[in-house]
């Protein structure tokens, strides 16, 4: 999907420190906010693993792609696990088309548990 005929995307890296940065990018990157105000997991993103830092990360992302604070607060755990849990450590990208084709996956297995 593209914003202004740009592509949206999210990525990544570390400092040689360690120290994570995440920035969302359409036209020009930006810090992508971290949306604590939805909900504080932690005060920092990490990723490639299932916890705090990977969740706000997650939320972070989906309130961002959906444009939908309930939708990225419903969603953002599952999102962790299938999206953020295995980004590689050093660094990553993801589309926003990407993002989006897994939140469609997560809400079509959510329906499936519903009709089960």
């Amino acid at each position: 999907m593209t914003i202004g005929g740009v592509d949206v995307f999210y990525y990544g890296w570390r400092d040689v420190d360690g120290t994570a940065h995440v920035r969302v990018c359409h036209g020009h990157a930006k810090r992508l906010p971290a949306r604590r105000d939805l909900f504080s997991h932690s005060h920092g993103y990490e990723w490639g693993y299932a916890g705090s830092g990977p969740a706000q990360l997650a939320l972070a992302i989906l309130a961002h792609a959906l444009r939908d604070d309930e939708r990225a607060l419903r969603l953002h755990q599952q999102f962790k696990f299938r999206a953020i849990n295995g980004l590689a450590r050093s660094s990553w990208m993801l589309t926003r088309d990407e993002v989006l084709s897994d939140v469609a996956a997560i809400e079509r297995e959510y329906a499936a548990r519903e009709v089960s």
